[in-house]
């Protein structure tokens, strides 16, 4: 069993995350390859967790409320990129894990609202979300349940 640990060190006594400024921009984090930097991928997340402006989960609840398909892309990438660096981690950072079960919960129950103006095609919009609840399980188990080896599509 993995344990989420209240820390934001490593096992080295190191910052886990980059400290982000005010001024950093979403430009910064690019669509980029599932290869991307650690950093990089945490560096994103935490500014998701947080739903600052301009991140999928801003967008979702902002004055716009929209799916932003670019955004979400950014958003999965970077989930990857965690999944696949920490898969052998026994200990998670706590933000860490509560923003990737918000993810996996709250954007299926906010999006299933009859108002709520899902992405087309429907299938697509479906995949998303499945996606997400993947990611967070692979997260907390260290393994996903695809057979190697596994390679995941884009969305």
């Amino acid at each position: 069993m993995r344990q989420v640990a209240g820390s934001r060190l490593d096992r080295a006594g190191s910052p886990l995350r980059p400290r982000i400024g005010a001024a950093a921009n979403l430009r910064e984090f690019q669509l980029v390859p599932a290869g991307r930097s650690l950093d990089d991928a945490l560096a994103l997340l935490r500014r998701e967790f947080d739903a600052e402006e301009g991140t999928f989960l801003f967008q979702l609840r902002g004055d716009g409320i929209q799916w932003d398909r670019v955004a979400f892309t950014r958003l999965e990438r970077a989930m990857r990129t965690v999944c696949e660096r920490l898969h052998d981690e026994e200990k998670l950072d706590r933000w860490l894990a509560e923003g990737f079960y918000y993810a996996s919960r709250f954007v299926r129950d906010w999006t299933s609202h009859p108002s709520f103006p899902r992405p087309e095609p429907p299938q697509f919009h479906e995949d998303c979300l499945a996606r997400l609840e993947d990611l967070a399980d692979w997260f907390f188990r260290g393994w996903h349940v695809y057979q190697e080896p596994h390679v995941w599509p884009d969305l």
